[in-house]
């Protein structure tokens, strides 16, 4: 199945980094889940502090802040849509469907961005695995999901824990 991104999300990225924006409309193309964009993609400075004080972001040096000299944004966050909804999934990133099944979508979506990513010769970090490049991660949403509780895992025996974003995408400088 070939998806494609509608008008209302190329609108709210449009000041995301032409080059991220062609890999996820790429890895929109080749995956087996549809997705979008759920909210402006670019922020200012100001807005980025209210989603900190709001406690929907945890950090100040996001990648969806405008910056210059390019005044573009280096993050995407690509939701999946699932029964004619955007939807963020259950803790464990799970969707159950309409029709039963549950699907793991951002795994998915990760492994399609992956695939772009490479095709492209760009490198990418993903919010399921940060202290990863995605490039470099095994194919497959399998992998995608082992990669996952790997992080964790390295997280927890730091000491620490694992912040994940799965939607999120970022271009790696």
């Amino acid at each position: 199945m070939s998806f494609r991104f509608s008008k209302r999300s190329m609108d709210r990225a449009r000041s995301v980094d032409p080059r991220l924006m062609a890999l996820a409309t790429a890895a929109l193309a080749r995956s087996s889940v549809d997705f979008g964009l759920t909210e402006e993609q670019s922020r200012t400075w100001a807005e980025q502090a209210e989603k900190v004080r709001r406690g929907v972001s945890k950090t100040m040096n996001s990648k969806h802040v405008i910056k210059a000299p390019k005044k573009v944004s280096e993050g995407v966050d690509l939701v999946p849509f699932v029964d004619g909804v955007f939807t963020w999934g259950d803790n464990q990133w799970r969707v159950k469907t309409k029709a039963g099944p549950t699907i793991e979508p951002f795994y998915e979506i990760a492994a399609a961005m992956r695939e772009a990513a490479i095709a492209a010769n760009l490198r990418l970090t993903w919010g399921g695995v940060w202290d990863r490049c995605l490039n470099d991660l095994p194919a497959g949403p399998a992998a995608m999901k082992a990669a996952v509780e790997a992080y964790k895992a390295r997280r927890k025996a730091a000491g620490g824990a694992a912040l994940l974003d799965g939607p999120h995408f970022e271009l790696v400088k």
